[in-house]
């Protein structure tokens, strides 16, 4: 388990982790101020995460202290960037100045060091 003390200490932290961090979500509650996952504080925590640029998955996060979640930099170019354009094309988001296509192209542009292509090579003899 990986203590913050701050909501601004956290975006650092999970650049440290390569731009995502799975936690579960009672991880996130002392910087609440609690201990409890309640309905308030999960929408408080929702909040200061959008505040940080911090995107989350899943898009709705549960009242469940042991849920496990993924949080990531939205705006750094990692895989957190590819997670949160992912989820805004899941979700129907495009953002202004923005079409789908173009979303696409750029998911894909980042997916695509992560591509691994079928050997070319033939091992066969003739």
């Amino acid at each position: 388990m990986t203590t913050v003390t701050a909501w601004d200490d956290l975006p650092q932290l999970i650049d440290s982790e390569g731009g995502f961090v799975r936690w579960q979500l009672r991880e996130l509650l002392p910087l609440t101020g609690t201990t409890k996952a309640m309905r308030r504080v999960v929408a408080g925590i929702q909040k200061q995460l959008a505040a940080q640029r911090i995107g989350h998955l899943p898009p709705a996060l549960p009242c469940n202290g042991t849920a496990e979640i993924l949080l990531y930099n939205q705006d750094k170019p990692n895989l957190g960037t590819a997670l949160h354009l992912a989820r805004q094309l899941a979700e129907g988001q495009t953002p202004e100045n923005t079409s789908t296509n173009d979303q696409v192209k750029v998911l894909d542009k980042l997916l695509s060091m992560y591509r691994v292509r079928p050997s070319t090579s033939d091992n066969s003899t003739a």
